[in-house]
């Protein structure tokens, strides 16, 4: 009786253990599949414009109707200018 529940408790502690060990070796390959994946995905991304700072997307806005708006102004009063001359 005793015997037989040990040797019962002897082949669950096994099955634990190689359950473990299977959990672990399946860990241990999905980091290492994933550790090149990820920046490989994410620098994919990134290159193709799904992630954008707002702040700096508006900067850039902001500098670019500043400078047509500058041109603009300026070819106007060059204008002015070539105009009196003449």
């Amino acid at each position: 009786m005793i015997q037989e529940r040990r040797i019962r408790q002897q082949a669950e502690e096994t099955r634990k253990e190689a359950e473990t060990c299977d959990k672990i070796a399946a860990r241990a390959f999905a980091q290492s599949y994933l550790a090149d994946l990820v920046p490989s995905v994410f620098g994919l991304l990134s290159d193709n414009g799904y992630f954008h700072d707002p702040v700096e997307r508006g900067n850039r806005d902001l500098l670019r109707s500043f400078r047509t708006s500058l041109q603009h102004q300026v070819i106007n009063h060059c204008m002015n200018k070539v105009t009196f001359w003449t």
